[in-house]
């Protein structure tokens, strides 16, 4: 990915393509590939990693994982983060 010039403007598919780099960094890969379906729907997706992190937190919770816990609140926060960011994209005209 080249960075865009002041004078350029950011595209749809490179303000998608960034959301999910973004995303794959936070949940990691194996929950990112589990969610490859939604990559052209980006706040679909973050939504999604937010599910399947609530359930893990809710295993972490049950077992008493206090690390896992902090690590998935974590996860939480930076994806309720790149939520706002996603639903940006759905408010905003590329056009």
């Amino acid at each position: 990915m080249t960075l865009t010039t002041p004078t350029e403007l950011t595209t749809k598919a490179q303000a998608i393509r960034a959301v999910n780099q973004l995303l794959s960094v936070i949940v990691g890969q194996a929950m990112a590939r589990s969610t490859d379906y939604l990559k052209d729907e980006p706040l679909e997706r973050v939504k999604a990693c937010l599910d399947l992190t609530m359930d893990a937190y809710k295993v972490a919770m049950t077992a008493g994982d206090t690390n896992g816990i902090k690590q998935l609140q974590r996860k939480t926060d930076s994806l309720g983060s790149l939520a706002i960011m996603a639903n940006l994209l759905t408010e905003f005209d590329f056009d």
